[in-house]
């Protein structure tokens, strides 16, 4: 309702009026009498009409009921078109039926008068749910007769047609070459051109006494009213900020619209329905969890207004505006419904296969490698091939079938067998272990969403993993030349995190110093800055794997017995002082000391290596980091372990 009057407001003005209204105003009834007037002045105002070549005369009067004088001025309505007023009391409430509808009794012109009229229209219209009257009913019905709207009778008269073969229904009304569309309850949206005033007001006092020229009425619509205060009805309509409409405005404005063909039309039911699946389908597809979607949240209501408000204006087709807004944004909701409830869908997978990873790494196994591909990847089998150059090492299926293949065999028949498989539909990947050794990963019947690059990160892992024991088992060196190999291994992979732990390992050698940490603690602490991110030189840079690295850095170091206090440190660095940690969400005290030392170190070099580049100066630069330092007192990192490394200065210059 309030899109319909928004855009009322905003259709072209009346500029041509066919209408002219007649008003029985205070003035008038002044000058000519009180009311209601004899039938001979009706009759001598009829008379005068017809002389200045009035087209057509509308009485919005009901002359009900009988008065002698009726023969009088039924004698006036000869030679010209005049068409009288009915109305019905029980408007509301109404049914819709074949002949209209249907009200309990119509009141009507005398008969004598109606014998003479050219045709009878009702005036009845209707309130909508906020008291507004955009409509009318197009057909009243009793169970004698049935009438047209006023204006529609006006608009035939004007025309000098006489309503014949009607077709009345829920969606239009039809006489001849003559067609409204209607409302599904049968009545038609009222084309208002304006205010009160926007149709010419004569007064009828004034004409009677000549004081208006003839011919301003040849041709025209002549519309006789009551405008009076207190005897007039008075309607609000959409321009009700401006005061009440008189009902002879309503109709004028009726058959104006009706003459220019300009009516106002409402959308059927199925179109009403597609254009609402539409807005739906948008809705849901405009969501996005980016910029795009927040930008089609704000212009999409203003899309729907600006099309609703042109195919309004040029068409005169109103579509609404809320249910398709309301579509839209049922559409939107629910596809973020949708998308919140796959992202905690897919949350809830991450953490189980967070979590079988994690067990993975605390108990390989190409077994259990196998296991964790089957149920992430939801694969129908999975077959998991270790291979050197000559022969098969070992083999993993699930679930476990008999093969032709086993242990021992040629490495060429293995490679022939996932070549065969691969070309059946199959994803196959490979990863190399060290110089003279692949592994090879078969997905057969996996789901279609599979992202080959995730399943090779992980394959990568797993390999770096069979790397690590395979060296573990052969090599009996000194703790330097262990420690030294696997440096070697970052340097190799990783030259940034091969820098970044000899920093962090100098930090913490200072810090050990400062604490007079006794020799063996202050070997294993500097063995754990060394190797503290092992784990990333093949898991994933990504969540949630990247919170994985000190599990898989202590699994790799576990089984070196020098390295058994350091893979405490390691696994717990990333510990926070408040708990918000990971892996294991230790908090305070419960952190062990040499990881809280290595957390702070860490810390301290990650803020090293942010902001060297903007700092001026080596002590602006250490101010920087130690401040920063001191807003993470007692949230990541020990609050007392900080004035250690204030108390000392920082740290050496690189």
């Amino acid at each position: 309702m309030w899109a319909y009057d928004c855009w009322l407001k905003r259709l072209p003005p009346l500029r041509d009026p066919q209408v002219i209204i007649l008003s029985i105003d205070e003035e008038s009834l002044k000058t000519l009498g009180p009311w209601p007037w004899p039938r001979k002045l009706h009759a001598r105002l009829v008379e005068k009409l017809k002389n200045a070549g009035a087209r057509a005369i509308v009485f919005d009067v009901v002359f009900s009921p009988p008065r002698p004088e009726d023969s009088v001025l039924a004698r006036s309505f000869r030679g010209t078109r005049v068409v009288l007023a009915a109305y019905a009391e029980d408007v509301l409430g109404f049914r819709l039926s074949r002949r209209g509808i249907q009200v309990s009794e119509l009141v009507l012109p005398s008969p004598v008068l109606r014998e003479e009229a050219f045709s009878v229209g009702h005036i009845a219209l209707i309130f909508d749910e906020d008291g507004i009257v955009r409509r009318a009913p197009a057909f009243l019905a009793d169970e004698e007769v049935s009438l047209p709207a006023l204006g529609i009778a006006g608009a035939l008269a004007y025309r000098g047609k006489r309503l014949k073969k009607v077709s009345f229904s829920s969606t239009s009304f039809r006489s001849g070459n003559f067609a409204l569309p209607l409302n599904p309850d049968g009545s038609f949206f009222i084309r208002y051109y304006g205010p009160r005033g926007t149709f010419p007001y004569l007064r009828v006092s004034d004409f009677l006494a000549g004081e208006i020229p003839p011919e301003v009425f040849t041709g025209r619509l002549v519309l006789i009213g009551v405008t009076a205060v207190g005897i007039s009805d008075e309607w609000p309509t959409p321009y009700i900020e401006q005061g009440s409409l008189a009902g002879v405005e309503i109709h004028a404005s009726i058959i104006q619209s009706l003459l220019e063909d300009d009516f106002l039309s409402p959308l059927s039911f199925k179109g009403r329905l597609l254009l609402a699946l539409i807005c739906f389908a948008l809705g849901w597809a405009s969501f996005r969890w980016s910029w795009r979607g927040l930008l089609g949240l704000v212009l999409f209501p203003g899309l729907i207004w600006g099309v609703g408000f042109l195919v309004f204006r040029y068409l005169g087709l109103f579509i609404g505006f809320y249910p398709y807004l309301g579509a839209w944004a049922f559409g939107f909701l629910a596809s973020g419904g949708v998308a919140l409830y796959r992202r905690r869908e897919e949350i809830q997978r991450e953490k189980i296969y967070r979590h079988r990873w994690q067990t993975l790494l605390e108990r390989f196994s190409l077994r259990e490698a196998a296991s964790y591909f089957l149920s992430k990847y939801r694969a129908r089998k999975v077959r998991l091939y270790l291979l050197d150059e000559e022969k098969i090492l070992e083999i993993q299926e699930l679930p476990q079938r008999e093969t032709v293949l086993k242990a021992g065999d040629a490495a060429s028949l293995a490679r022939r067998l996932l070549e065969e498989l691969k070309a059946r539909g199959g994803y196959l990947l490979e990863a190399p272990v060290d110089q003279h050794t692949r592994l090879y990963l078969l997905l057969e019947g996996a789901a279609e969403n599979v992202e080959k690059e995730e399943i090779f990160r992980e394959l990568n892992t797993i390999a770096l993993l069979l790397r690590q024991r395979r060296l573990l088992s052969r090599i009996e060196r000194t703790e330097e030349e262990f420690v030294e190999s696997y440096l070697r291994l970052l340097r190799e992979r990783a030259p940034d995190l091969y820098e970044h732990s000899l920093r962090v390992a100098e930090i913490v050698r200072l810090l050990a110093e400062k604490l007079n940490l006794p020799e063996e603690e202050k070997r294993a602490l500097h063995y754990a800055a060394l190797l503290h991110d092992l784990g990333l030189v093949e898991l994933p840079a990504q969540e949630p794997w990247l919170e994985l690295h000190p599990l898989l850095a202590a699994d790799i170091l576990g089984g070196v017995s020098f390295l058994r206090k350091s893979v405490v440190y390691i696994r717990h660095h990333h510990e926070r002082y408040d708990g918000k940690g990971y892996p294991d969400g230790l908090r305070g005290e419960e952190i062990p000391l040499g990881a809280r030392l290595l957390a702070l170190a860490e810390g301290f070099v990650e803020l090293w290596e942010r902001l060297e580049k903007e700092a001026s100066s080596w002590t602006e630069l250490q101010e920087r980091i130690l401040k920063a330092l001191r807003q993470e007192a007692g949230k990541r990192f020990d609050p007392r372990l900080i004035e250690v490394l204030e108390k000392e200065g920082g740290c050496p210059k690189d």
